[in-house]
């Protein structure tokens, strides 16, 4: 018999709350859908940027991984409590006013969740809507970023007591918690981002028999460069380290820049350094020219970049002197037109740098420069710039100016 009432009671209290609560299903029903779209998104957010930096992301990310799941049901649980909550303020406290709590309530919740949306959408994504969205959005990119938990101790000088899994960002009991990166009092290490030449898939980078090819010299030099800098405790980044890069050409500077933005945000624009390595040409016509020399560029009018440009001057003139004993070898004589000056330069503004509007100049945040290692179609420069030592060479300039730069 007792067993009885209480299966009545339970039944009784079951349909009560049933009835109490049928107002808010709509409602928690159109969250829902919202809550698990914003989790669709970016989770297509996630395979984009994995696809464009492979070597910087975690392959166990994305928001349904078991160690983000259990994240969106807690989220699923907080939004079924503030519609309950609205609905039974709207029954008994706010029922006379001309707003109801619970449809406010939910509004504010899908609103929410469509902007995270458009944010996921928007972000990684070199499509013209998606450039228009991300003036006014956040760039959700670098929160998919691999950050080795060896670097975040190294950066701030402390383990925390909660490292990410692999989205760069610490956790606090499966919440996220203000970054560590900010949260430091002590000084950061330099952090240097190098940029890649135009990739594989972008034609006619390369000399008129089709034997240099820019984007491989460019990588083959931070391949010597990277190493030699981590040795002497600088945080390295690549921006765009696969051979292949994103097509077309605007979405792949885009996406370029958005990498050293993000890096940006994280470590100070001001403890960065963006390094784009190149290699010049006189033409795009397929013949070879007698033009050649060594030159540092920065974006227009006097920059934060223009020091790091006379770093790399006085770097040039010190290492390229391999290359100007080549230049003056025999064989090479009248091959080469600037032979007694082989480092192009303006000295019209006071300093050596040329200025240019390269779009990775003008819309990073941190001192950028590019450089443009002589010249692949100048057969004297191409020989030079395909010898181990030519590329040593080149690698070491870098490397002088730099920390010329950091040492100052």
């Amino acid at each position: 018999m007792n067993s009885e009432r209480i299966y009545q009671f339970i039944f009784s209290f079951g349909s009560a709350v049933t009835t109490a609560l049928s107002p808010t299903l709509p409602y928690i029903l159109l969250c829902t859908v919202a809550v698990l779209a914003d989790c669709f998104t970016a989770w297509q957010l996630d395979k984009r940027v994995r696809k464009t930096y492979p070597d910087k992301t975690s392959k166990n990310s994305g928001k349904f991984k078991s160690s983000h799941f259990g994240s969106v049901l807690i989220t699923l649980l907080q939004v079924y409590l503030l519609l309950i909550f609205a609905h039974f303020l709207h029954v008994y406290v706010t029922g006379s006013l001309p707003f109801n709590a619970l449809k406010l309530a939910a509004g504010l919740v899908i609103g929410w969740q469509l902007w995270s949306c458009l944010e996921n959408m928007s972000s990684c994504n070199g499509a013209k809507w998606a450039m228009v969205l991300q003036q006014i959005m956040v760039d959700k990119t670098a929160r998919h970023f691999d950050i080795d938990p060896a670097v975040l101790e190294g950066l701030t000088g402390r383990r925390p007591e909660h490292l990410g899994d692999g989205t760069g960002e610490p956790m606090n009991n499966g919440r996220q918690r203000p970054s560590a990166f900010m949260a430091t009092t002590l000084k950061p290490k330099p952090v240097v981002i190098l940029g890649t030449a135009h990739g594989s898939n972008v034609p006619g980078k390369c000399s008129p028999d089709g034997k240099f090819r820019e984007y491989r010299f460019s990588r083959d030099v931070i391949a010597l460069l990277k190493p030699k800098l981590e040795s002497l405790g600088y945080l390295v980044f690549v921006d765009m380290p696969s051979d292949e890069v994103p097509s077309p050409q605007n979405t792949e500077l885009s996406l370029r820049c958005r990498y050293v933005n993000g890096i940006c945000a994280k470590f100070g624009k001001d403890n960065c350094v963006y390094v784009s390595i190149h290699v010049n040409a006189a033409g795009a016509d397929g013949k070879w020219h007698l033009a050649g020399g060594w030159c540092c560029y920065t974006s227009n009018g006097r920059t934060k970049a223009d020091t790091l440009a006379e770093c790399f001057y006085d770097a040039a003139i010190t290492n390229l002197h391999s290359y100007i004993a080549y230049m003056d070898e025999g064989k090479h004589r009248g091959e080469y037109t600037e032979k007694q000056n082989p480092f192009r330069m303006d000295r019209s503004d006071g300093d050596r740098d040329l200025e240019a509007d390269f779009y990775v100049l003008r819309h990073t945040n941190c001192a950028a420069v590019l450089t443009e290692n002589l010249f692949q179609d100048n057969r004297a420069d191409v020989e030079f710039l395909s010898s181990q030592a030519g590329k040593e060479a080149i690698a070491a300039l870098h490397l002088d100016a730099i920390k010329s730069l950091f040492a100052k």
